[in-house]
This record gives structure tokens, C-alpha cells and sequence, in this order.
């Protein structure tokens, strides 16, 4: 017998819930989930697992009494962070706001209300449901049965990652380079050009460039030691993260960084990834409505090594995954790969460090990065 597709639905117009949950009902093996405000929905999707997600962009949170910052964007933000597999479709009569925003967070696709044809929305919906299932499926039947995997395959697959990353690497060059041409002859024809054109352009340029700079960083971790140490300004690294990760969320942030710290010798990539690893997991651990990330750099005075600590108030791990959440292919995450946490371990251990981790169910969890002097320049 097969499983049932579950189904959520942000809509704060009643009328239009009813219409969209209406046209579900005839689907077969589909069970739905109706909500109005976003705070009914964060614990729905803090609760249960969906398959597929349709939301609207706009909510009228502050007529139900919600927080200000708790709207439809962010809601789609914190669902493709904290549930990464569930597929999502924006409904909404602004089909052009945000829209740049919308395919960074990870939506599958925007249907207007204006032109809302029933067909359409249905096939949409058949469609996004069987990406879904193929991923459940390549989850459940593949990567769940390796329980571990034995270091002589890391290293396989690290280099085959290389040899993908450089395949990959080309068709970038070609598809920027392309995206360039095409821009460029349009300005320069002198034909009357919708703005949308040009606009979509602009989004998949920025998607290619995001694609290369990700393909970098891989192609710089993956199935190497760093080699190469220069001096690194640890503060300034951490700033640099933050400024450029889509995760912080800088009201919730609090740094707390000793600028008398000196450089260390380090590989600077391997290190931006640890940071970015630890400050990103630290932002998901956070409920939508509230939480703080605090991080804190020094010199430990009975060590003499410097230390680095990433804070969370939110959600926590429990004791018995805490020895666990290093390996590879462990995640606590609904359907993680268990790579962010195995690659800051591995830096660690490239720099002659040290990390450990605490952690309260309800209460948050700490990450500290101890760093040793030997590597040091004064």
C-alpha cells in the first residue's frame, strides 16, 4: 500500500484555503493540513513532516495577534532551513515580489491567484508530489542503510567529488559566459524588452555565481589536507561569514570578539567553512519567534590556546547524539546527510585543535573550538 503525501497549507484568506484544500480532497493517497497564521503553521512544521508546502506570501499575521517578523517570507526561509526536503509552492496575488528571494529559499514554483487555472494548480501539485516521493524513496532505501562509512570510501568518494567539481566547474564557465552574451545582446538590440526579462536574467546570473562560489569552497575541502598555512585574522574571518551567510539574522546575533587576538597559521577555506558550518547550524537550531546565537573568540589563559565558542538557544540535542554528531552520515536533521558537522571536525583536527560540544534538550547548545598556539604568529 502506499504512503500518504502529507500536505501543508499557509493561507490566511479563508476563502482561498478552502479552494486550494477543496482541490486536494479528489487526490489519492493525499492527507492535508490547513492552517491561517504562521504561528499555526511553525507548529505544525515543528511537529510533523510534509511532503510538499503551499504557502502564501503575504499573511495578515498582525490581525491574528502574531509577532511582527513572523511573515509568509520568513516562514518559507525557516521551512527550507529546517525541513530542507519538503517541496515548496508559493500562492499568492503578488507574484512578482520577492521573487529572487522566493527561489533562494528554495521554492519549486509561484502560481499567481490572478490567473489561477484549477488544472494547472493540480498537475503542479501531482509533479512536485513525485519529486518528493522519488527523494523520500533515495533517502530511505539508500543513504539510511549505511550506517557508517569506512575511511578507504571517504577518500574514494573525496576524489571522486574532485573529479565532479571540475566537470562542473566548466559548464559554470560556459552557462556565465552565456548568460553575459545574452544579457549584453538584448541592451544593445534595441528592441522594446520587457523588464521581466531582463530581471530573470539578473536571477540567474546571481544563481550561477552562487553555484560557482559553492563549487569552490567544495572544491577547496573536498579530499585534501590544507597544506598551505598563511596567517589568518580569526575575528575577521568570523565577521566575513556573517556578513555573507544567508542564515544570520543579525538582530539575533551577539558577538563578543577579543581584537587583541593574534593571527594564526591556517588554511583560511577550510576554516570559513567550519565557521559557516557552526554559524549556520547554530541559526536553524533557533525557533522562528525567538532564540539568540552568541559567538565569542579568546585566549583560554591555562591553555594559552584560543578559543572559539558558537551558542544557540534553541531546540538542543540530546545526550546519547552528542557522540554521534561527528561521523559522517549522522545528522539529527529530518533526512540530513550528516557532511556540515563531519568537514568542522576534520578542520579541527587539520589545525592541531580540539572541538567539543554541550548541549540541553529546550535550552540550546555550545560548540568549542580550542585552536593551539603552535601554529601561531605574533
Amino acid at each position: 500500500m502506499e504512503k500518504r503525501s502529507s500536505i501543508l497549507i499557509v493561507e490566511d484568506d479563508v476563502q482561498w484555503g478552502r479552494i486550494v484544500s477543496n482541490m486536494l480532497k479528489p487526490l489519492p493517497n493525499i492527507v492535508y493540513k490547513l492552517t491561517h497564521t504562521t504561528e499555526d503553521a511553525l507548529k505544525a512544521i515543528n511537529t510533523e513532516k510534509f511532503d510538499l508546502a503551499i504557502c502564501d506570501l503575504y499573511l495578515a499575521e498582525r490581525h491574528h495577534g502574531s509577532p511582527e517578523d513572523l511573515t509568509g517570507l520568513n516562514l518559507i526561509s525557516y521551512l527550507n532551513k529546517n525541513s530542507p526536503n519538503t517541496k515548496i509552492v508559493v500562492i499568492t496575488a503578488y507574484a512578482q515580489d520577492h521573487i529572487k528571494d522566493l527561489f533562494r529559499f528554495g521554492v519549486s514554483d509561484i502560481v499567481g491567484k490572478q490567473e489561477f487555472n484549477k488544472i494547472d494548480f493540480i498537475k503542479l501539485i501531482e509533479k512536485e508530489l513525485k519529486k518528493s516521493r522519488k527523494s523520500k524513496s533515495f533517502y530511505t532505501n539508500e543513504l539510511q542503510n549505511i550506517e557508517e562509512i569506512p575511511e578507504d570510501a571517504i577518500d574514494l568518494l573525496e576524489n571522486l567529488l574532485q573529479g565532479f567539481l571540475h566537470s562542473l566547474g566548466k559548464h559554470i564557465g560556459i552557462s556565465r559566459f552565456t548568460t553575459r552574451e545574452i544579457y549584453e545582446s538584448l541592451s544593445q538590440s534595441g528592441s522594446e524588452i520587457q523588464p521581466e526579462v531582463f530581471e530573470n536574467l539578473k536571477i540567474l546570473s546571481s544563481s550561477i555565481e552562487n553555484i560557482k562560489l559553492l563549487t569552490e569552497r567544495l572544491r577547496n575541502i573536498a579530499g585534501r589536507q590544507p597544506t598551505l598555512f598563511k596567517p589568518v585574522d580569526l575575528n575577521k574571518l568570523i565577521e566575513e561569514v556573517i556578513s555573507q551567510s544567508e542564515y544570520v539574522d543579525s538582530e539575533k546575533l551577539l558577538l563578543e570578539l577579543d581584537y587583541k587576538l593574534p593571527k594564526i597559521e591556517g588554511d583560511r577555506e577550510s576554516l570559513w567553512q567550519l565557521f559557516e558550518n557552526l554559524t549556520s547550524n547554530a541559526f536553524e537550531a533557533l525557533d522562528l519567534s525567538g532564540g539568540k546565537v552568541f559567538i565569542k573568540t579568546f585566549v583560554d589563559d591555562i591553555s594559552s590556546n584560543i578559543q572559539i565558542t558558537v551558542t544557540d538557544t534553541g531546540r538542543g540535542i540530546a545526550n546519547e547524539n552528542i557522540p554521534h554528531i561527528f561521523k559522517i552520515n549522522y545528522s539529527t536533521k529530518p533526512r540530513g546527510l550528516g557532511i556540515g558537522l563531519y568537514l568542522v571536525k576534520k578542520c579541527v583536527n587539520f589545525h592541531g585543535g580540539s572541538i567539543i560540544c554541550k548541549s540541553k534538550i529546550g535550552k540550546g547548545t555550545s560548540f568549542q573550538v580550542s585552536l593551539p598556539f603552535r601554529r601561531t604568529i605574533k
